[in-house]
């Protein structure tokens, strides 16, 4: 277990015990039971969510039943990723990178899941959510999301930030939990495989020479720096393009790039120009890719930028 997972289960354990105990949570949900009769033991009998669906028991019994590698990797724009659950209540889901990495996990509560909620709502820490499940909180510090639906209650941790991400996925979790199906407008995919393994795997020179006009262009990468990628003029050297690969990552990378930019529709999931230096960013699924036509002006090279971006994506 994770020092975050660690800490945050104790807080959970915390908060419930109050919540019994204080009289503002009242007592375990209704619909759930425990084999000991002390509300706190394993649980009973299988509970309906609100909405008339399926239930959460099998939810509890295997959590990541829920949720899908492939709608989580297509909500965070992240590479295939592995999940591996843990039944009970609460019931729990991870879910790693290749190297290992958490990419988000969430927990499954039914006994006490209404007395925890409102201890969240109590101590003001919150956002409302309006659309979520019967009711919700996102706590912008934690970037947890916490959703009631019925007798269940849902904890969603995401390493990216945005509730946006955190809400599309929790709305999946609900309609299992309660209807046992994911209504199309709701459903998520998974990003696209990237087949580019440099930043010249991109572009050729013979397409960059056909967008810029100068005559024929010669690629240059380099087998160290192969995110790198930049184009000459043959007859004169000149180097007039550079192009930069990110393959994964570039989901997380991309808020942390200049505040200067400006959006531009119609590319890729995501894109945005920096007029100051004449770089144009795109973001498809986990991969950002970049180019930058040399001009004098930095503010004139978005046109041909573009037209060399729908290239690339081609090539992605």
């Amino acid at each position: 277990m994770t020092q975050r997972s660690w800490v945050l289960q104790t807080a959970i354990v915390a908060a419930m015990a109050v919540a019994a105990c204080g009289g503002t949570a009242g007592p375990t949900s209704p619909g759930s039971t425990s084999v000991d009769g002390g509300g706190g033991g394993t649980p009973g009998p299988v509970a309906t969510a609100s909405g008339g669906g399926v239930g959460g028991g099998a939810g509890l019994d295997d959590p990541c039943s829920l949720l899908t590698t492939d709608e989580v990797s297509g909500a965070l724009g992240t590479d295939p990723l592995t999940a591996s659950g843990t039944p009970g209540d609460p019931a729990r889901c991870l879910y790693a990178l290749a190297d290992g990495e958490e990419a988000l996990d969430f927990d499954l509560y039914r006994d006490g899941a209404a007395g925890f909620f409102q201890t969240f709502v109590d101590a003001g820490s919150g956002e409302s959510v309006d659309g979520l499940g019967d009711e919700a909180l996102y706590e912008p510090s934690s970037r947890r999301l916490l959703v009631r639906t019925g007798d269940y209650l849902i904890m969603l941790f995401s390493r990216l930030d945005g509730l946006e991400r955190s809400s599309a996925m929790a709305r999946i979790i609900v309609a299992r939990l309660t209807t046992g199906s994911v209504p199309p407008e709701i459903q998520i995919t998974a990003p696209p495989v990237i087949a580019a393994e440099t930043a010249c795997d991109l572009l050729s020179a013979d397409e960059a020479a056909s967008v810029i006009g100068k005559g024929p262009m010669e690629a240059q990468g380099s087998e160290f720096s192969p995110q790198f990628c930049t184009y000459a003029v043959t007859s004169t050297g000149e180097v007039v393009v550079s192009t930069f690969l990110q393959a994964s990552g570039g989901a997380a990378a991309w808020d942390s790039y200049s505040a200067a930019s400006e959006p531009v529709s119609g590319l890729g999931d995501r894109a945005m120009f920096e007029a100051t230096t004449g770089i144009l960013f795109v973001l498809k699924g986990d991969a950002m890719f970049n180019v930058n036509v040399f001009l004098p002006n930095p503010a004139d090279a978005l046109d041909p930028d573009r037209q060399l971006a729908e290239v690339m994506l081609g090539h992605l």
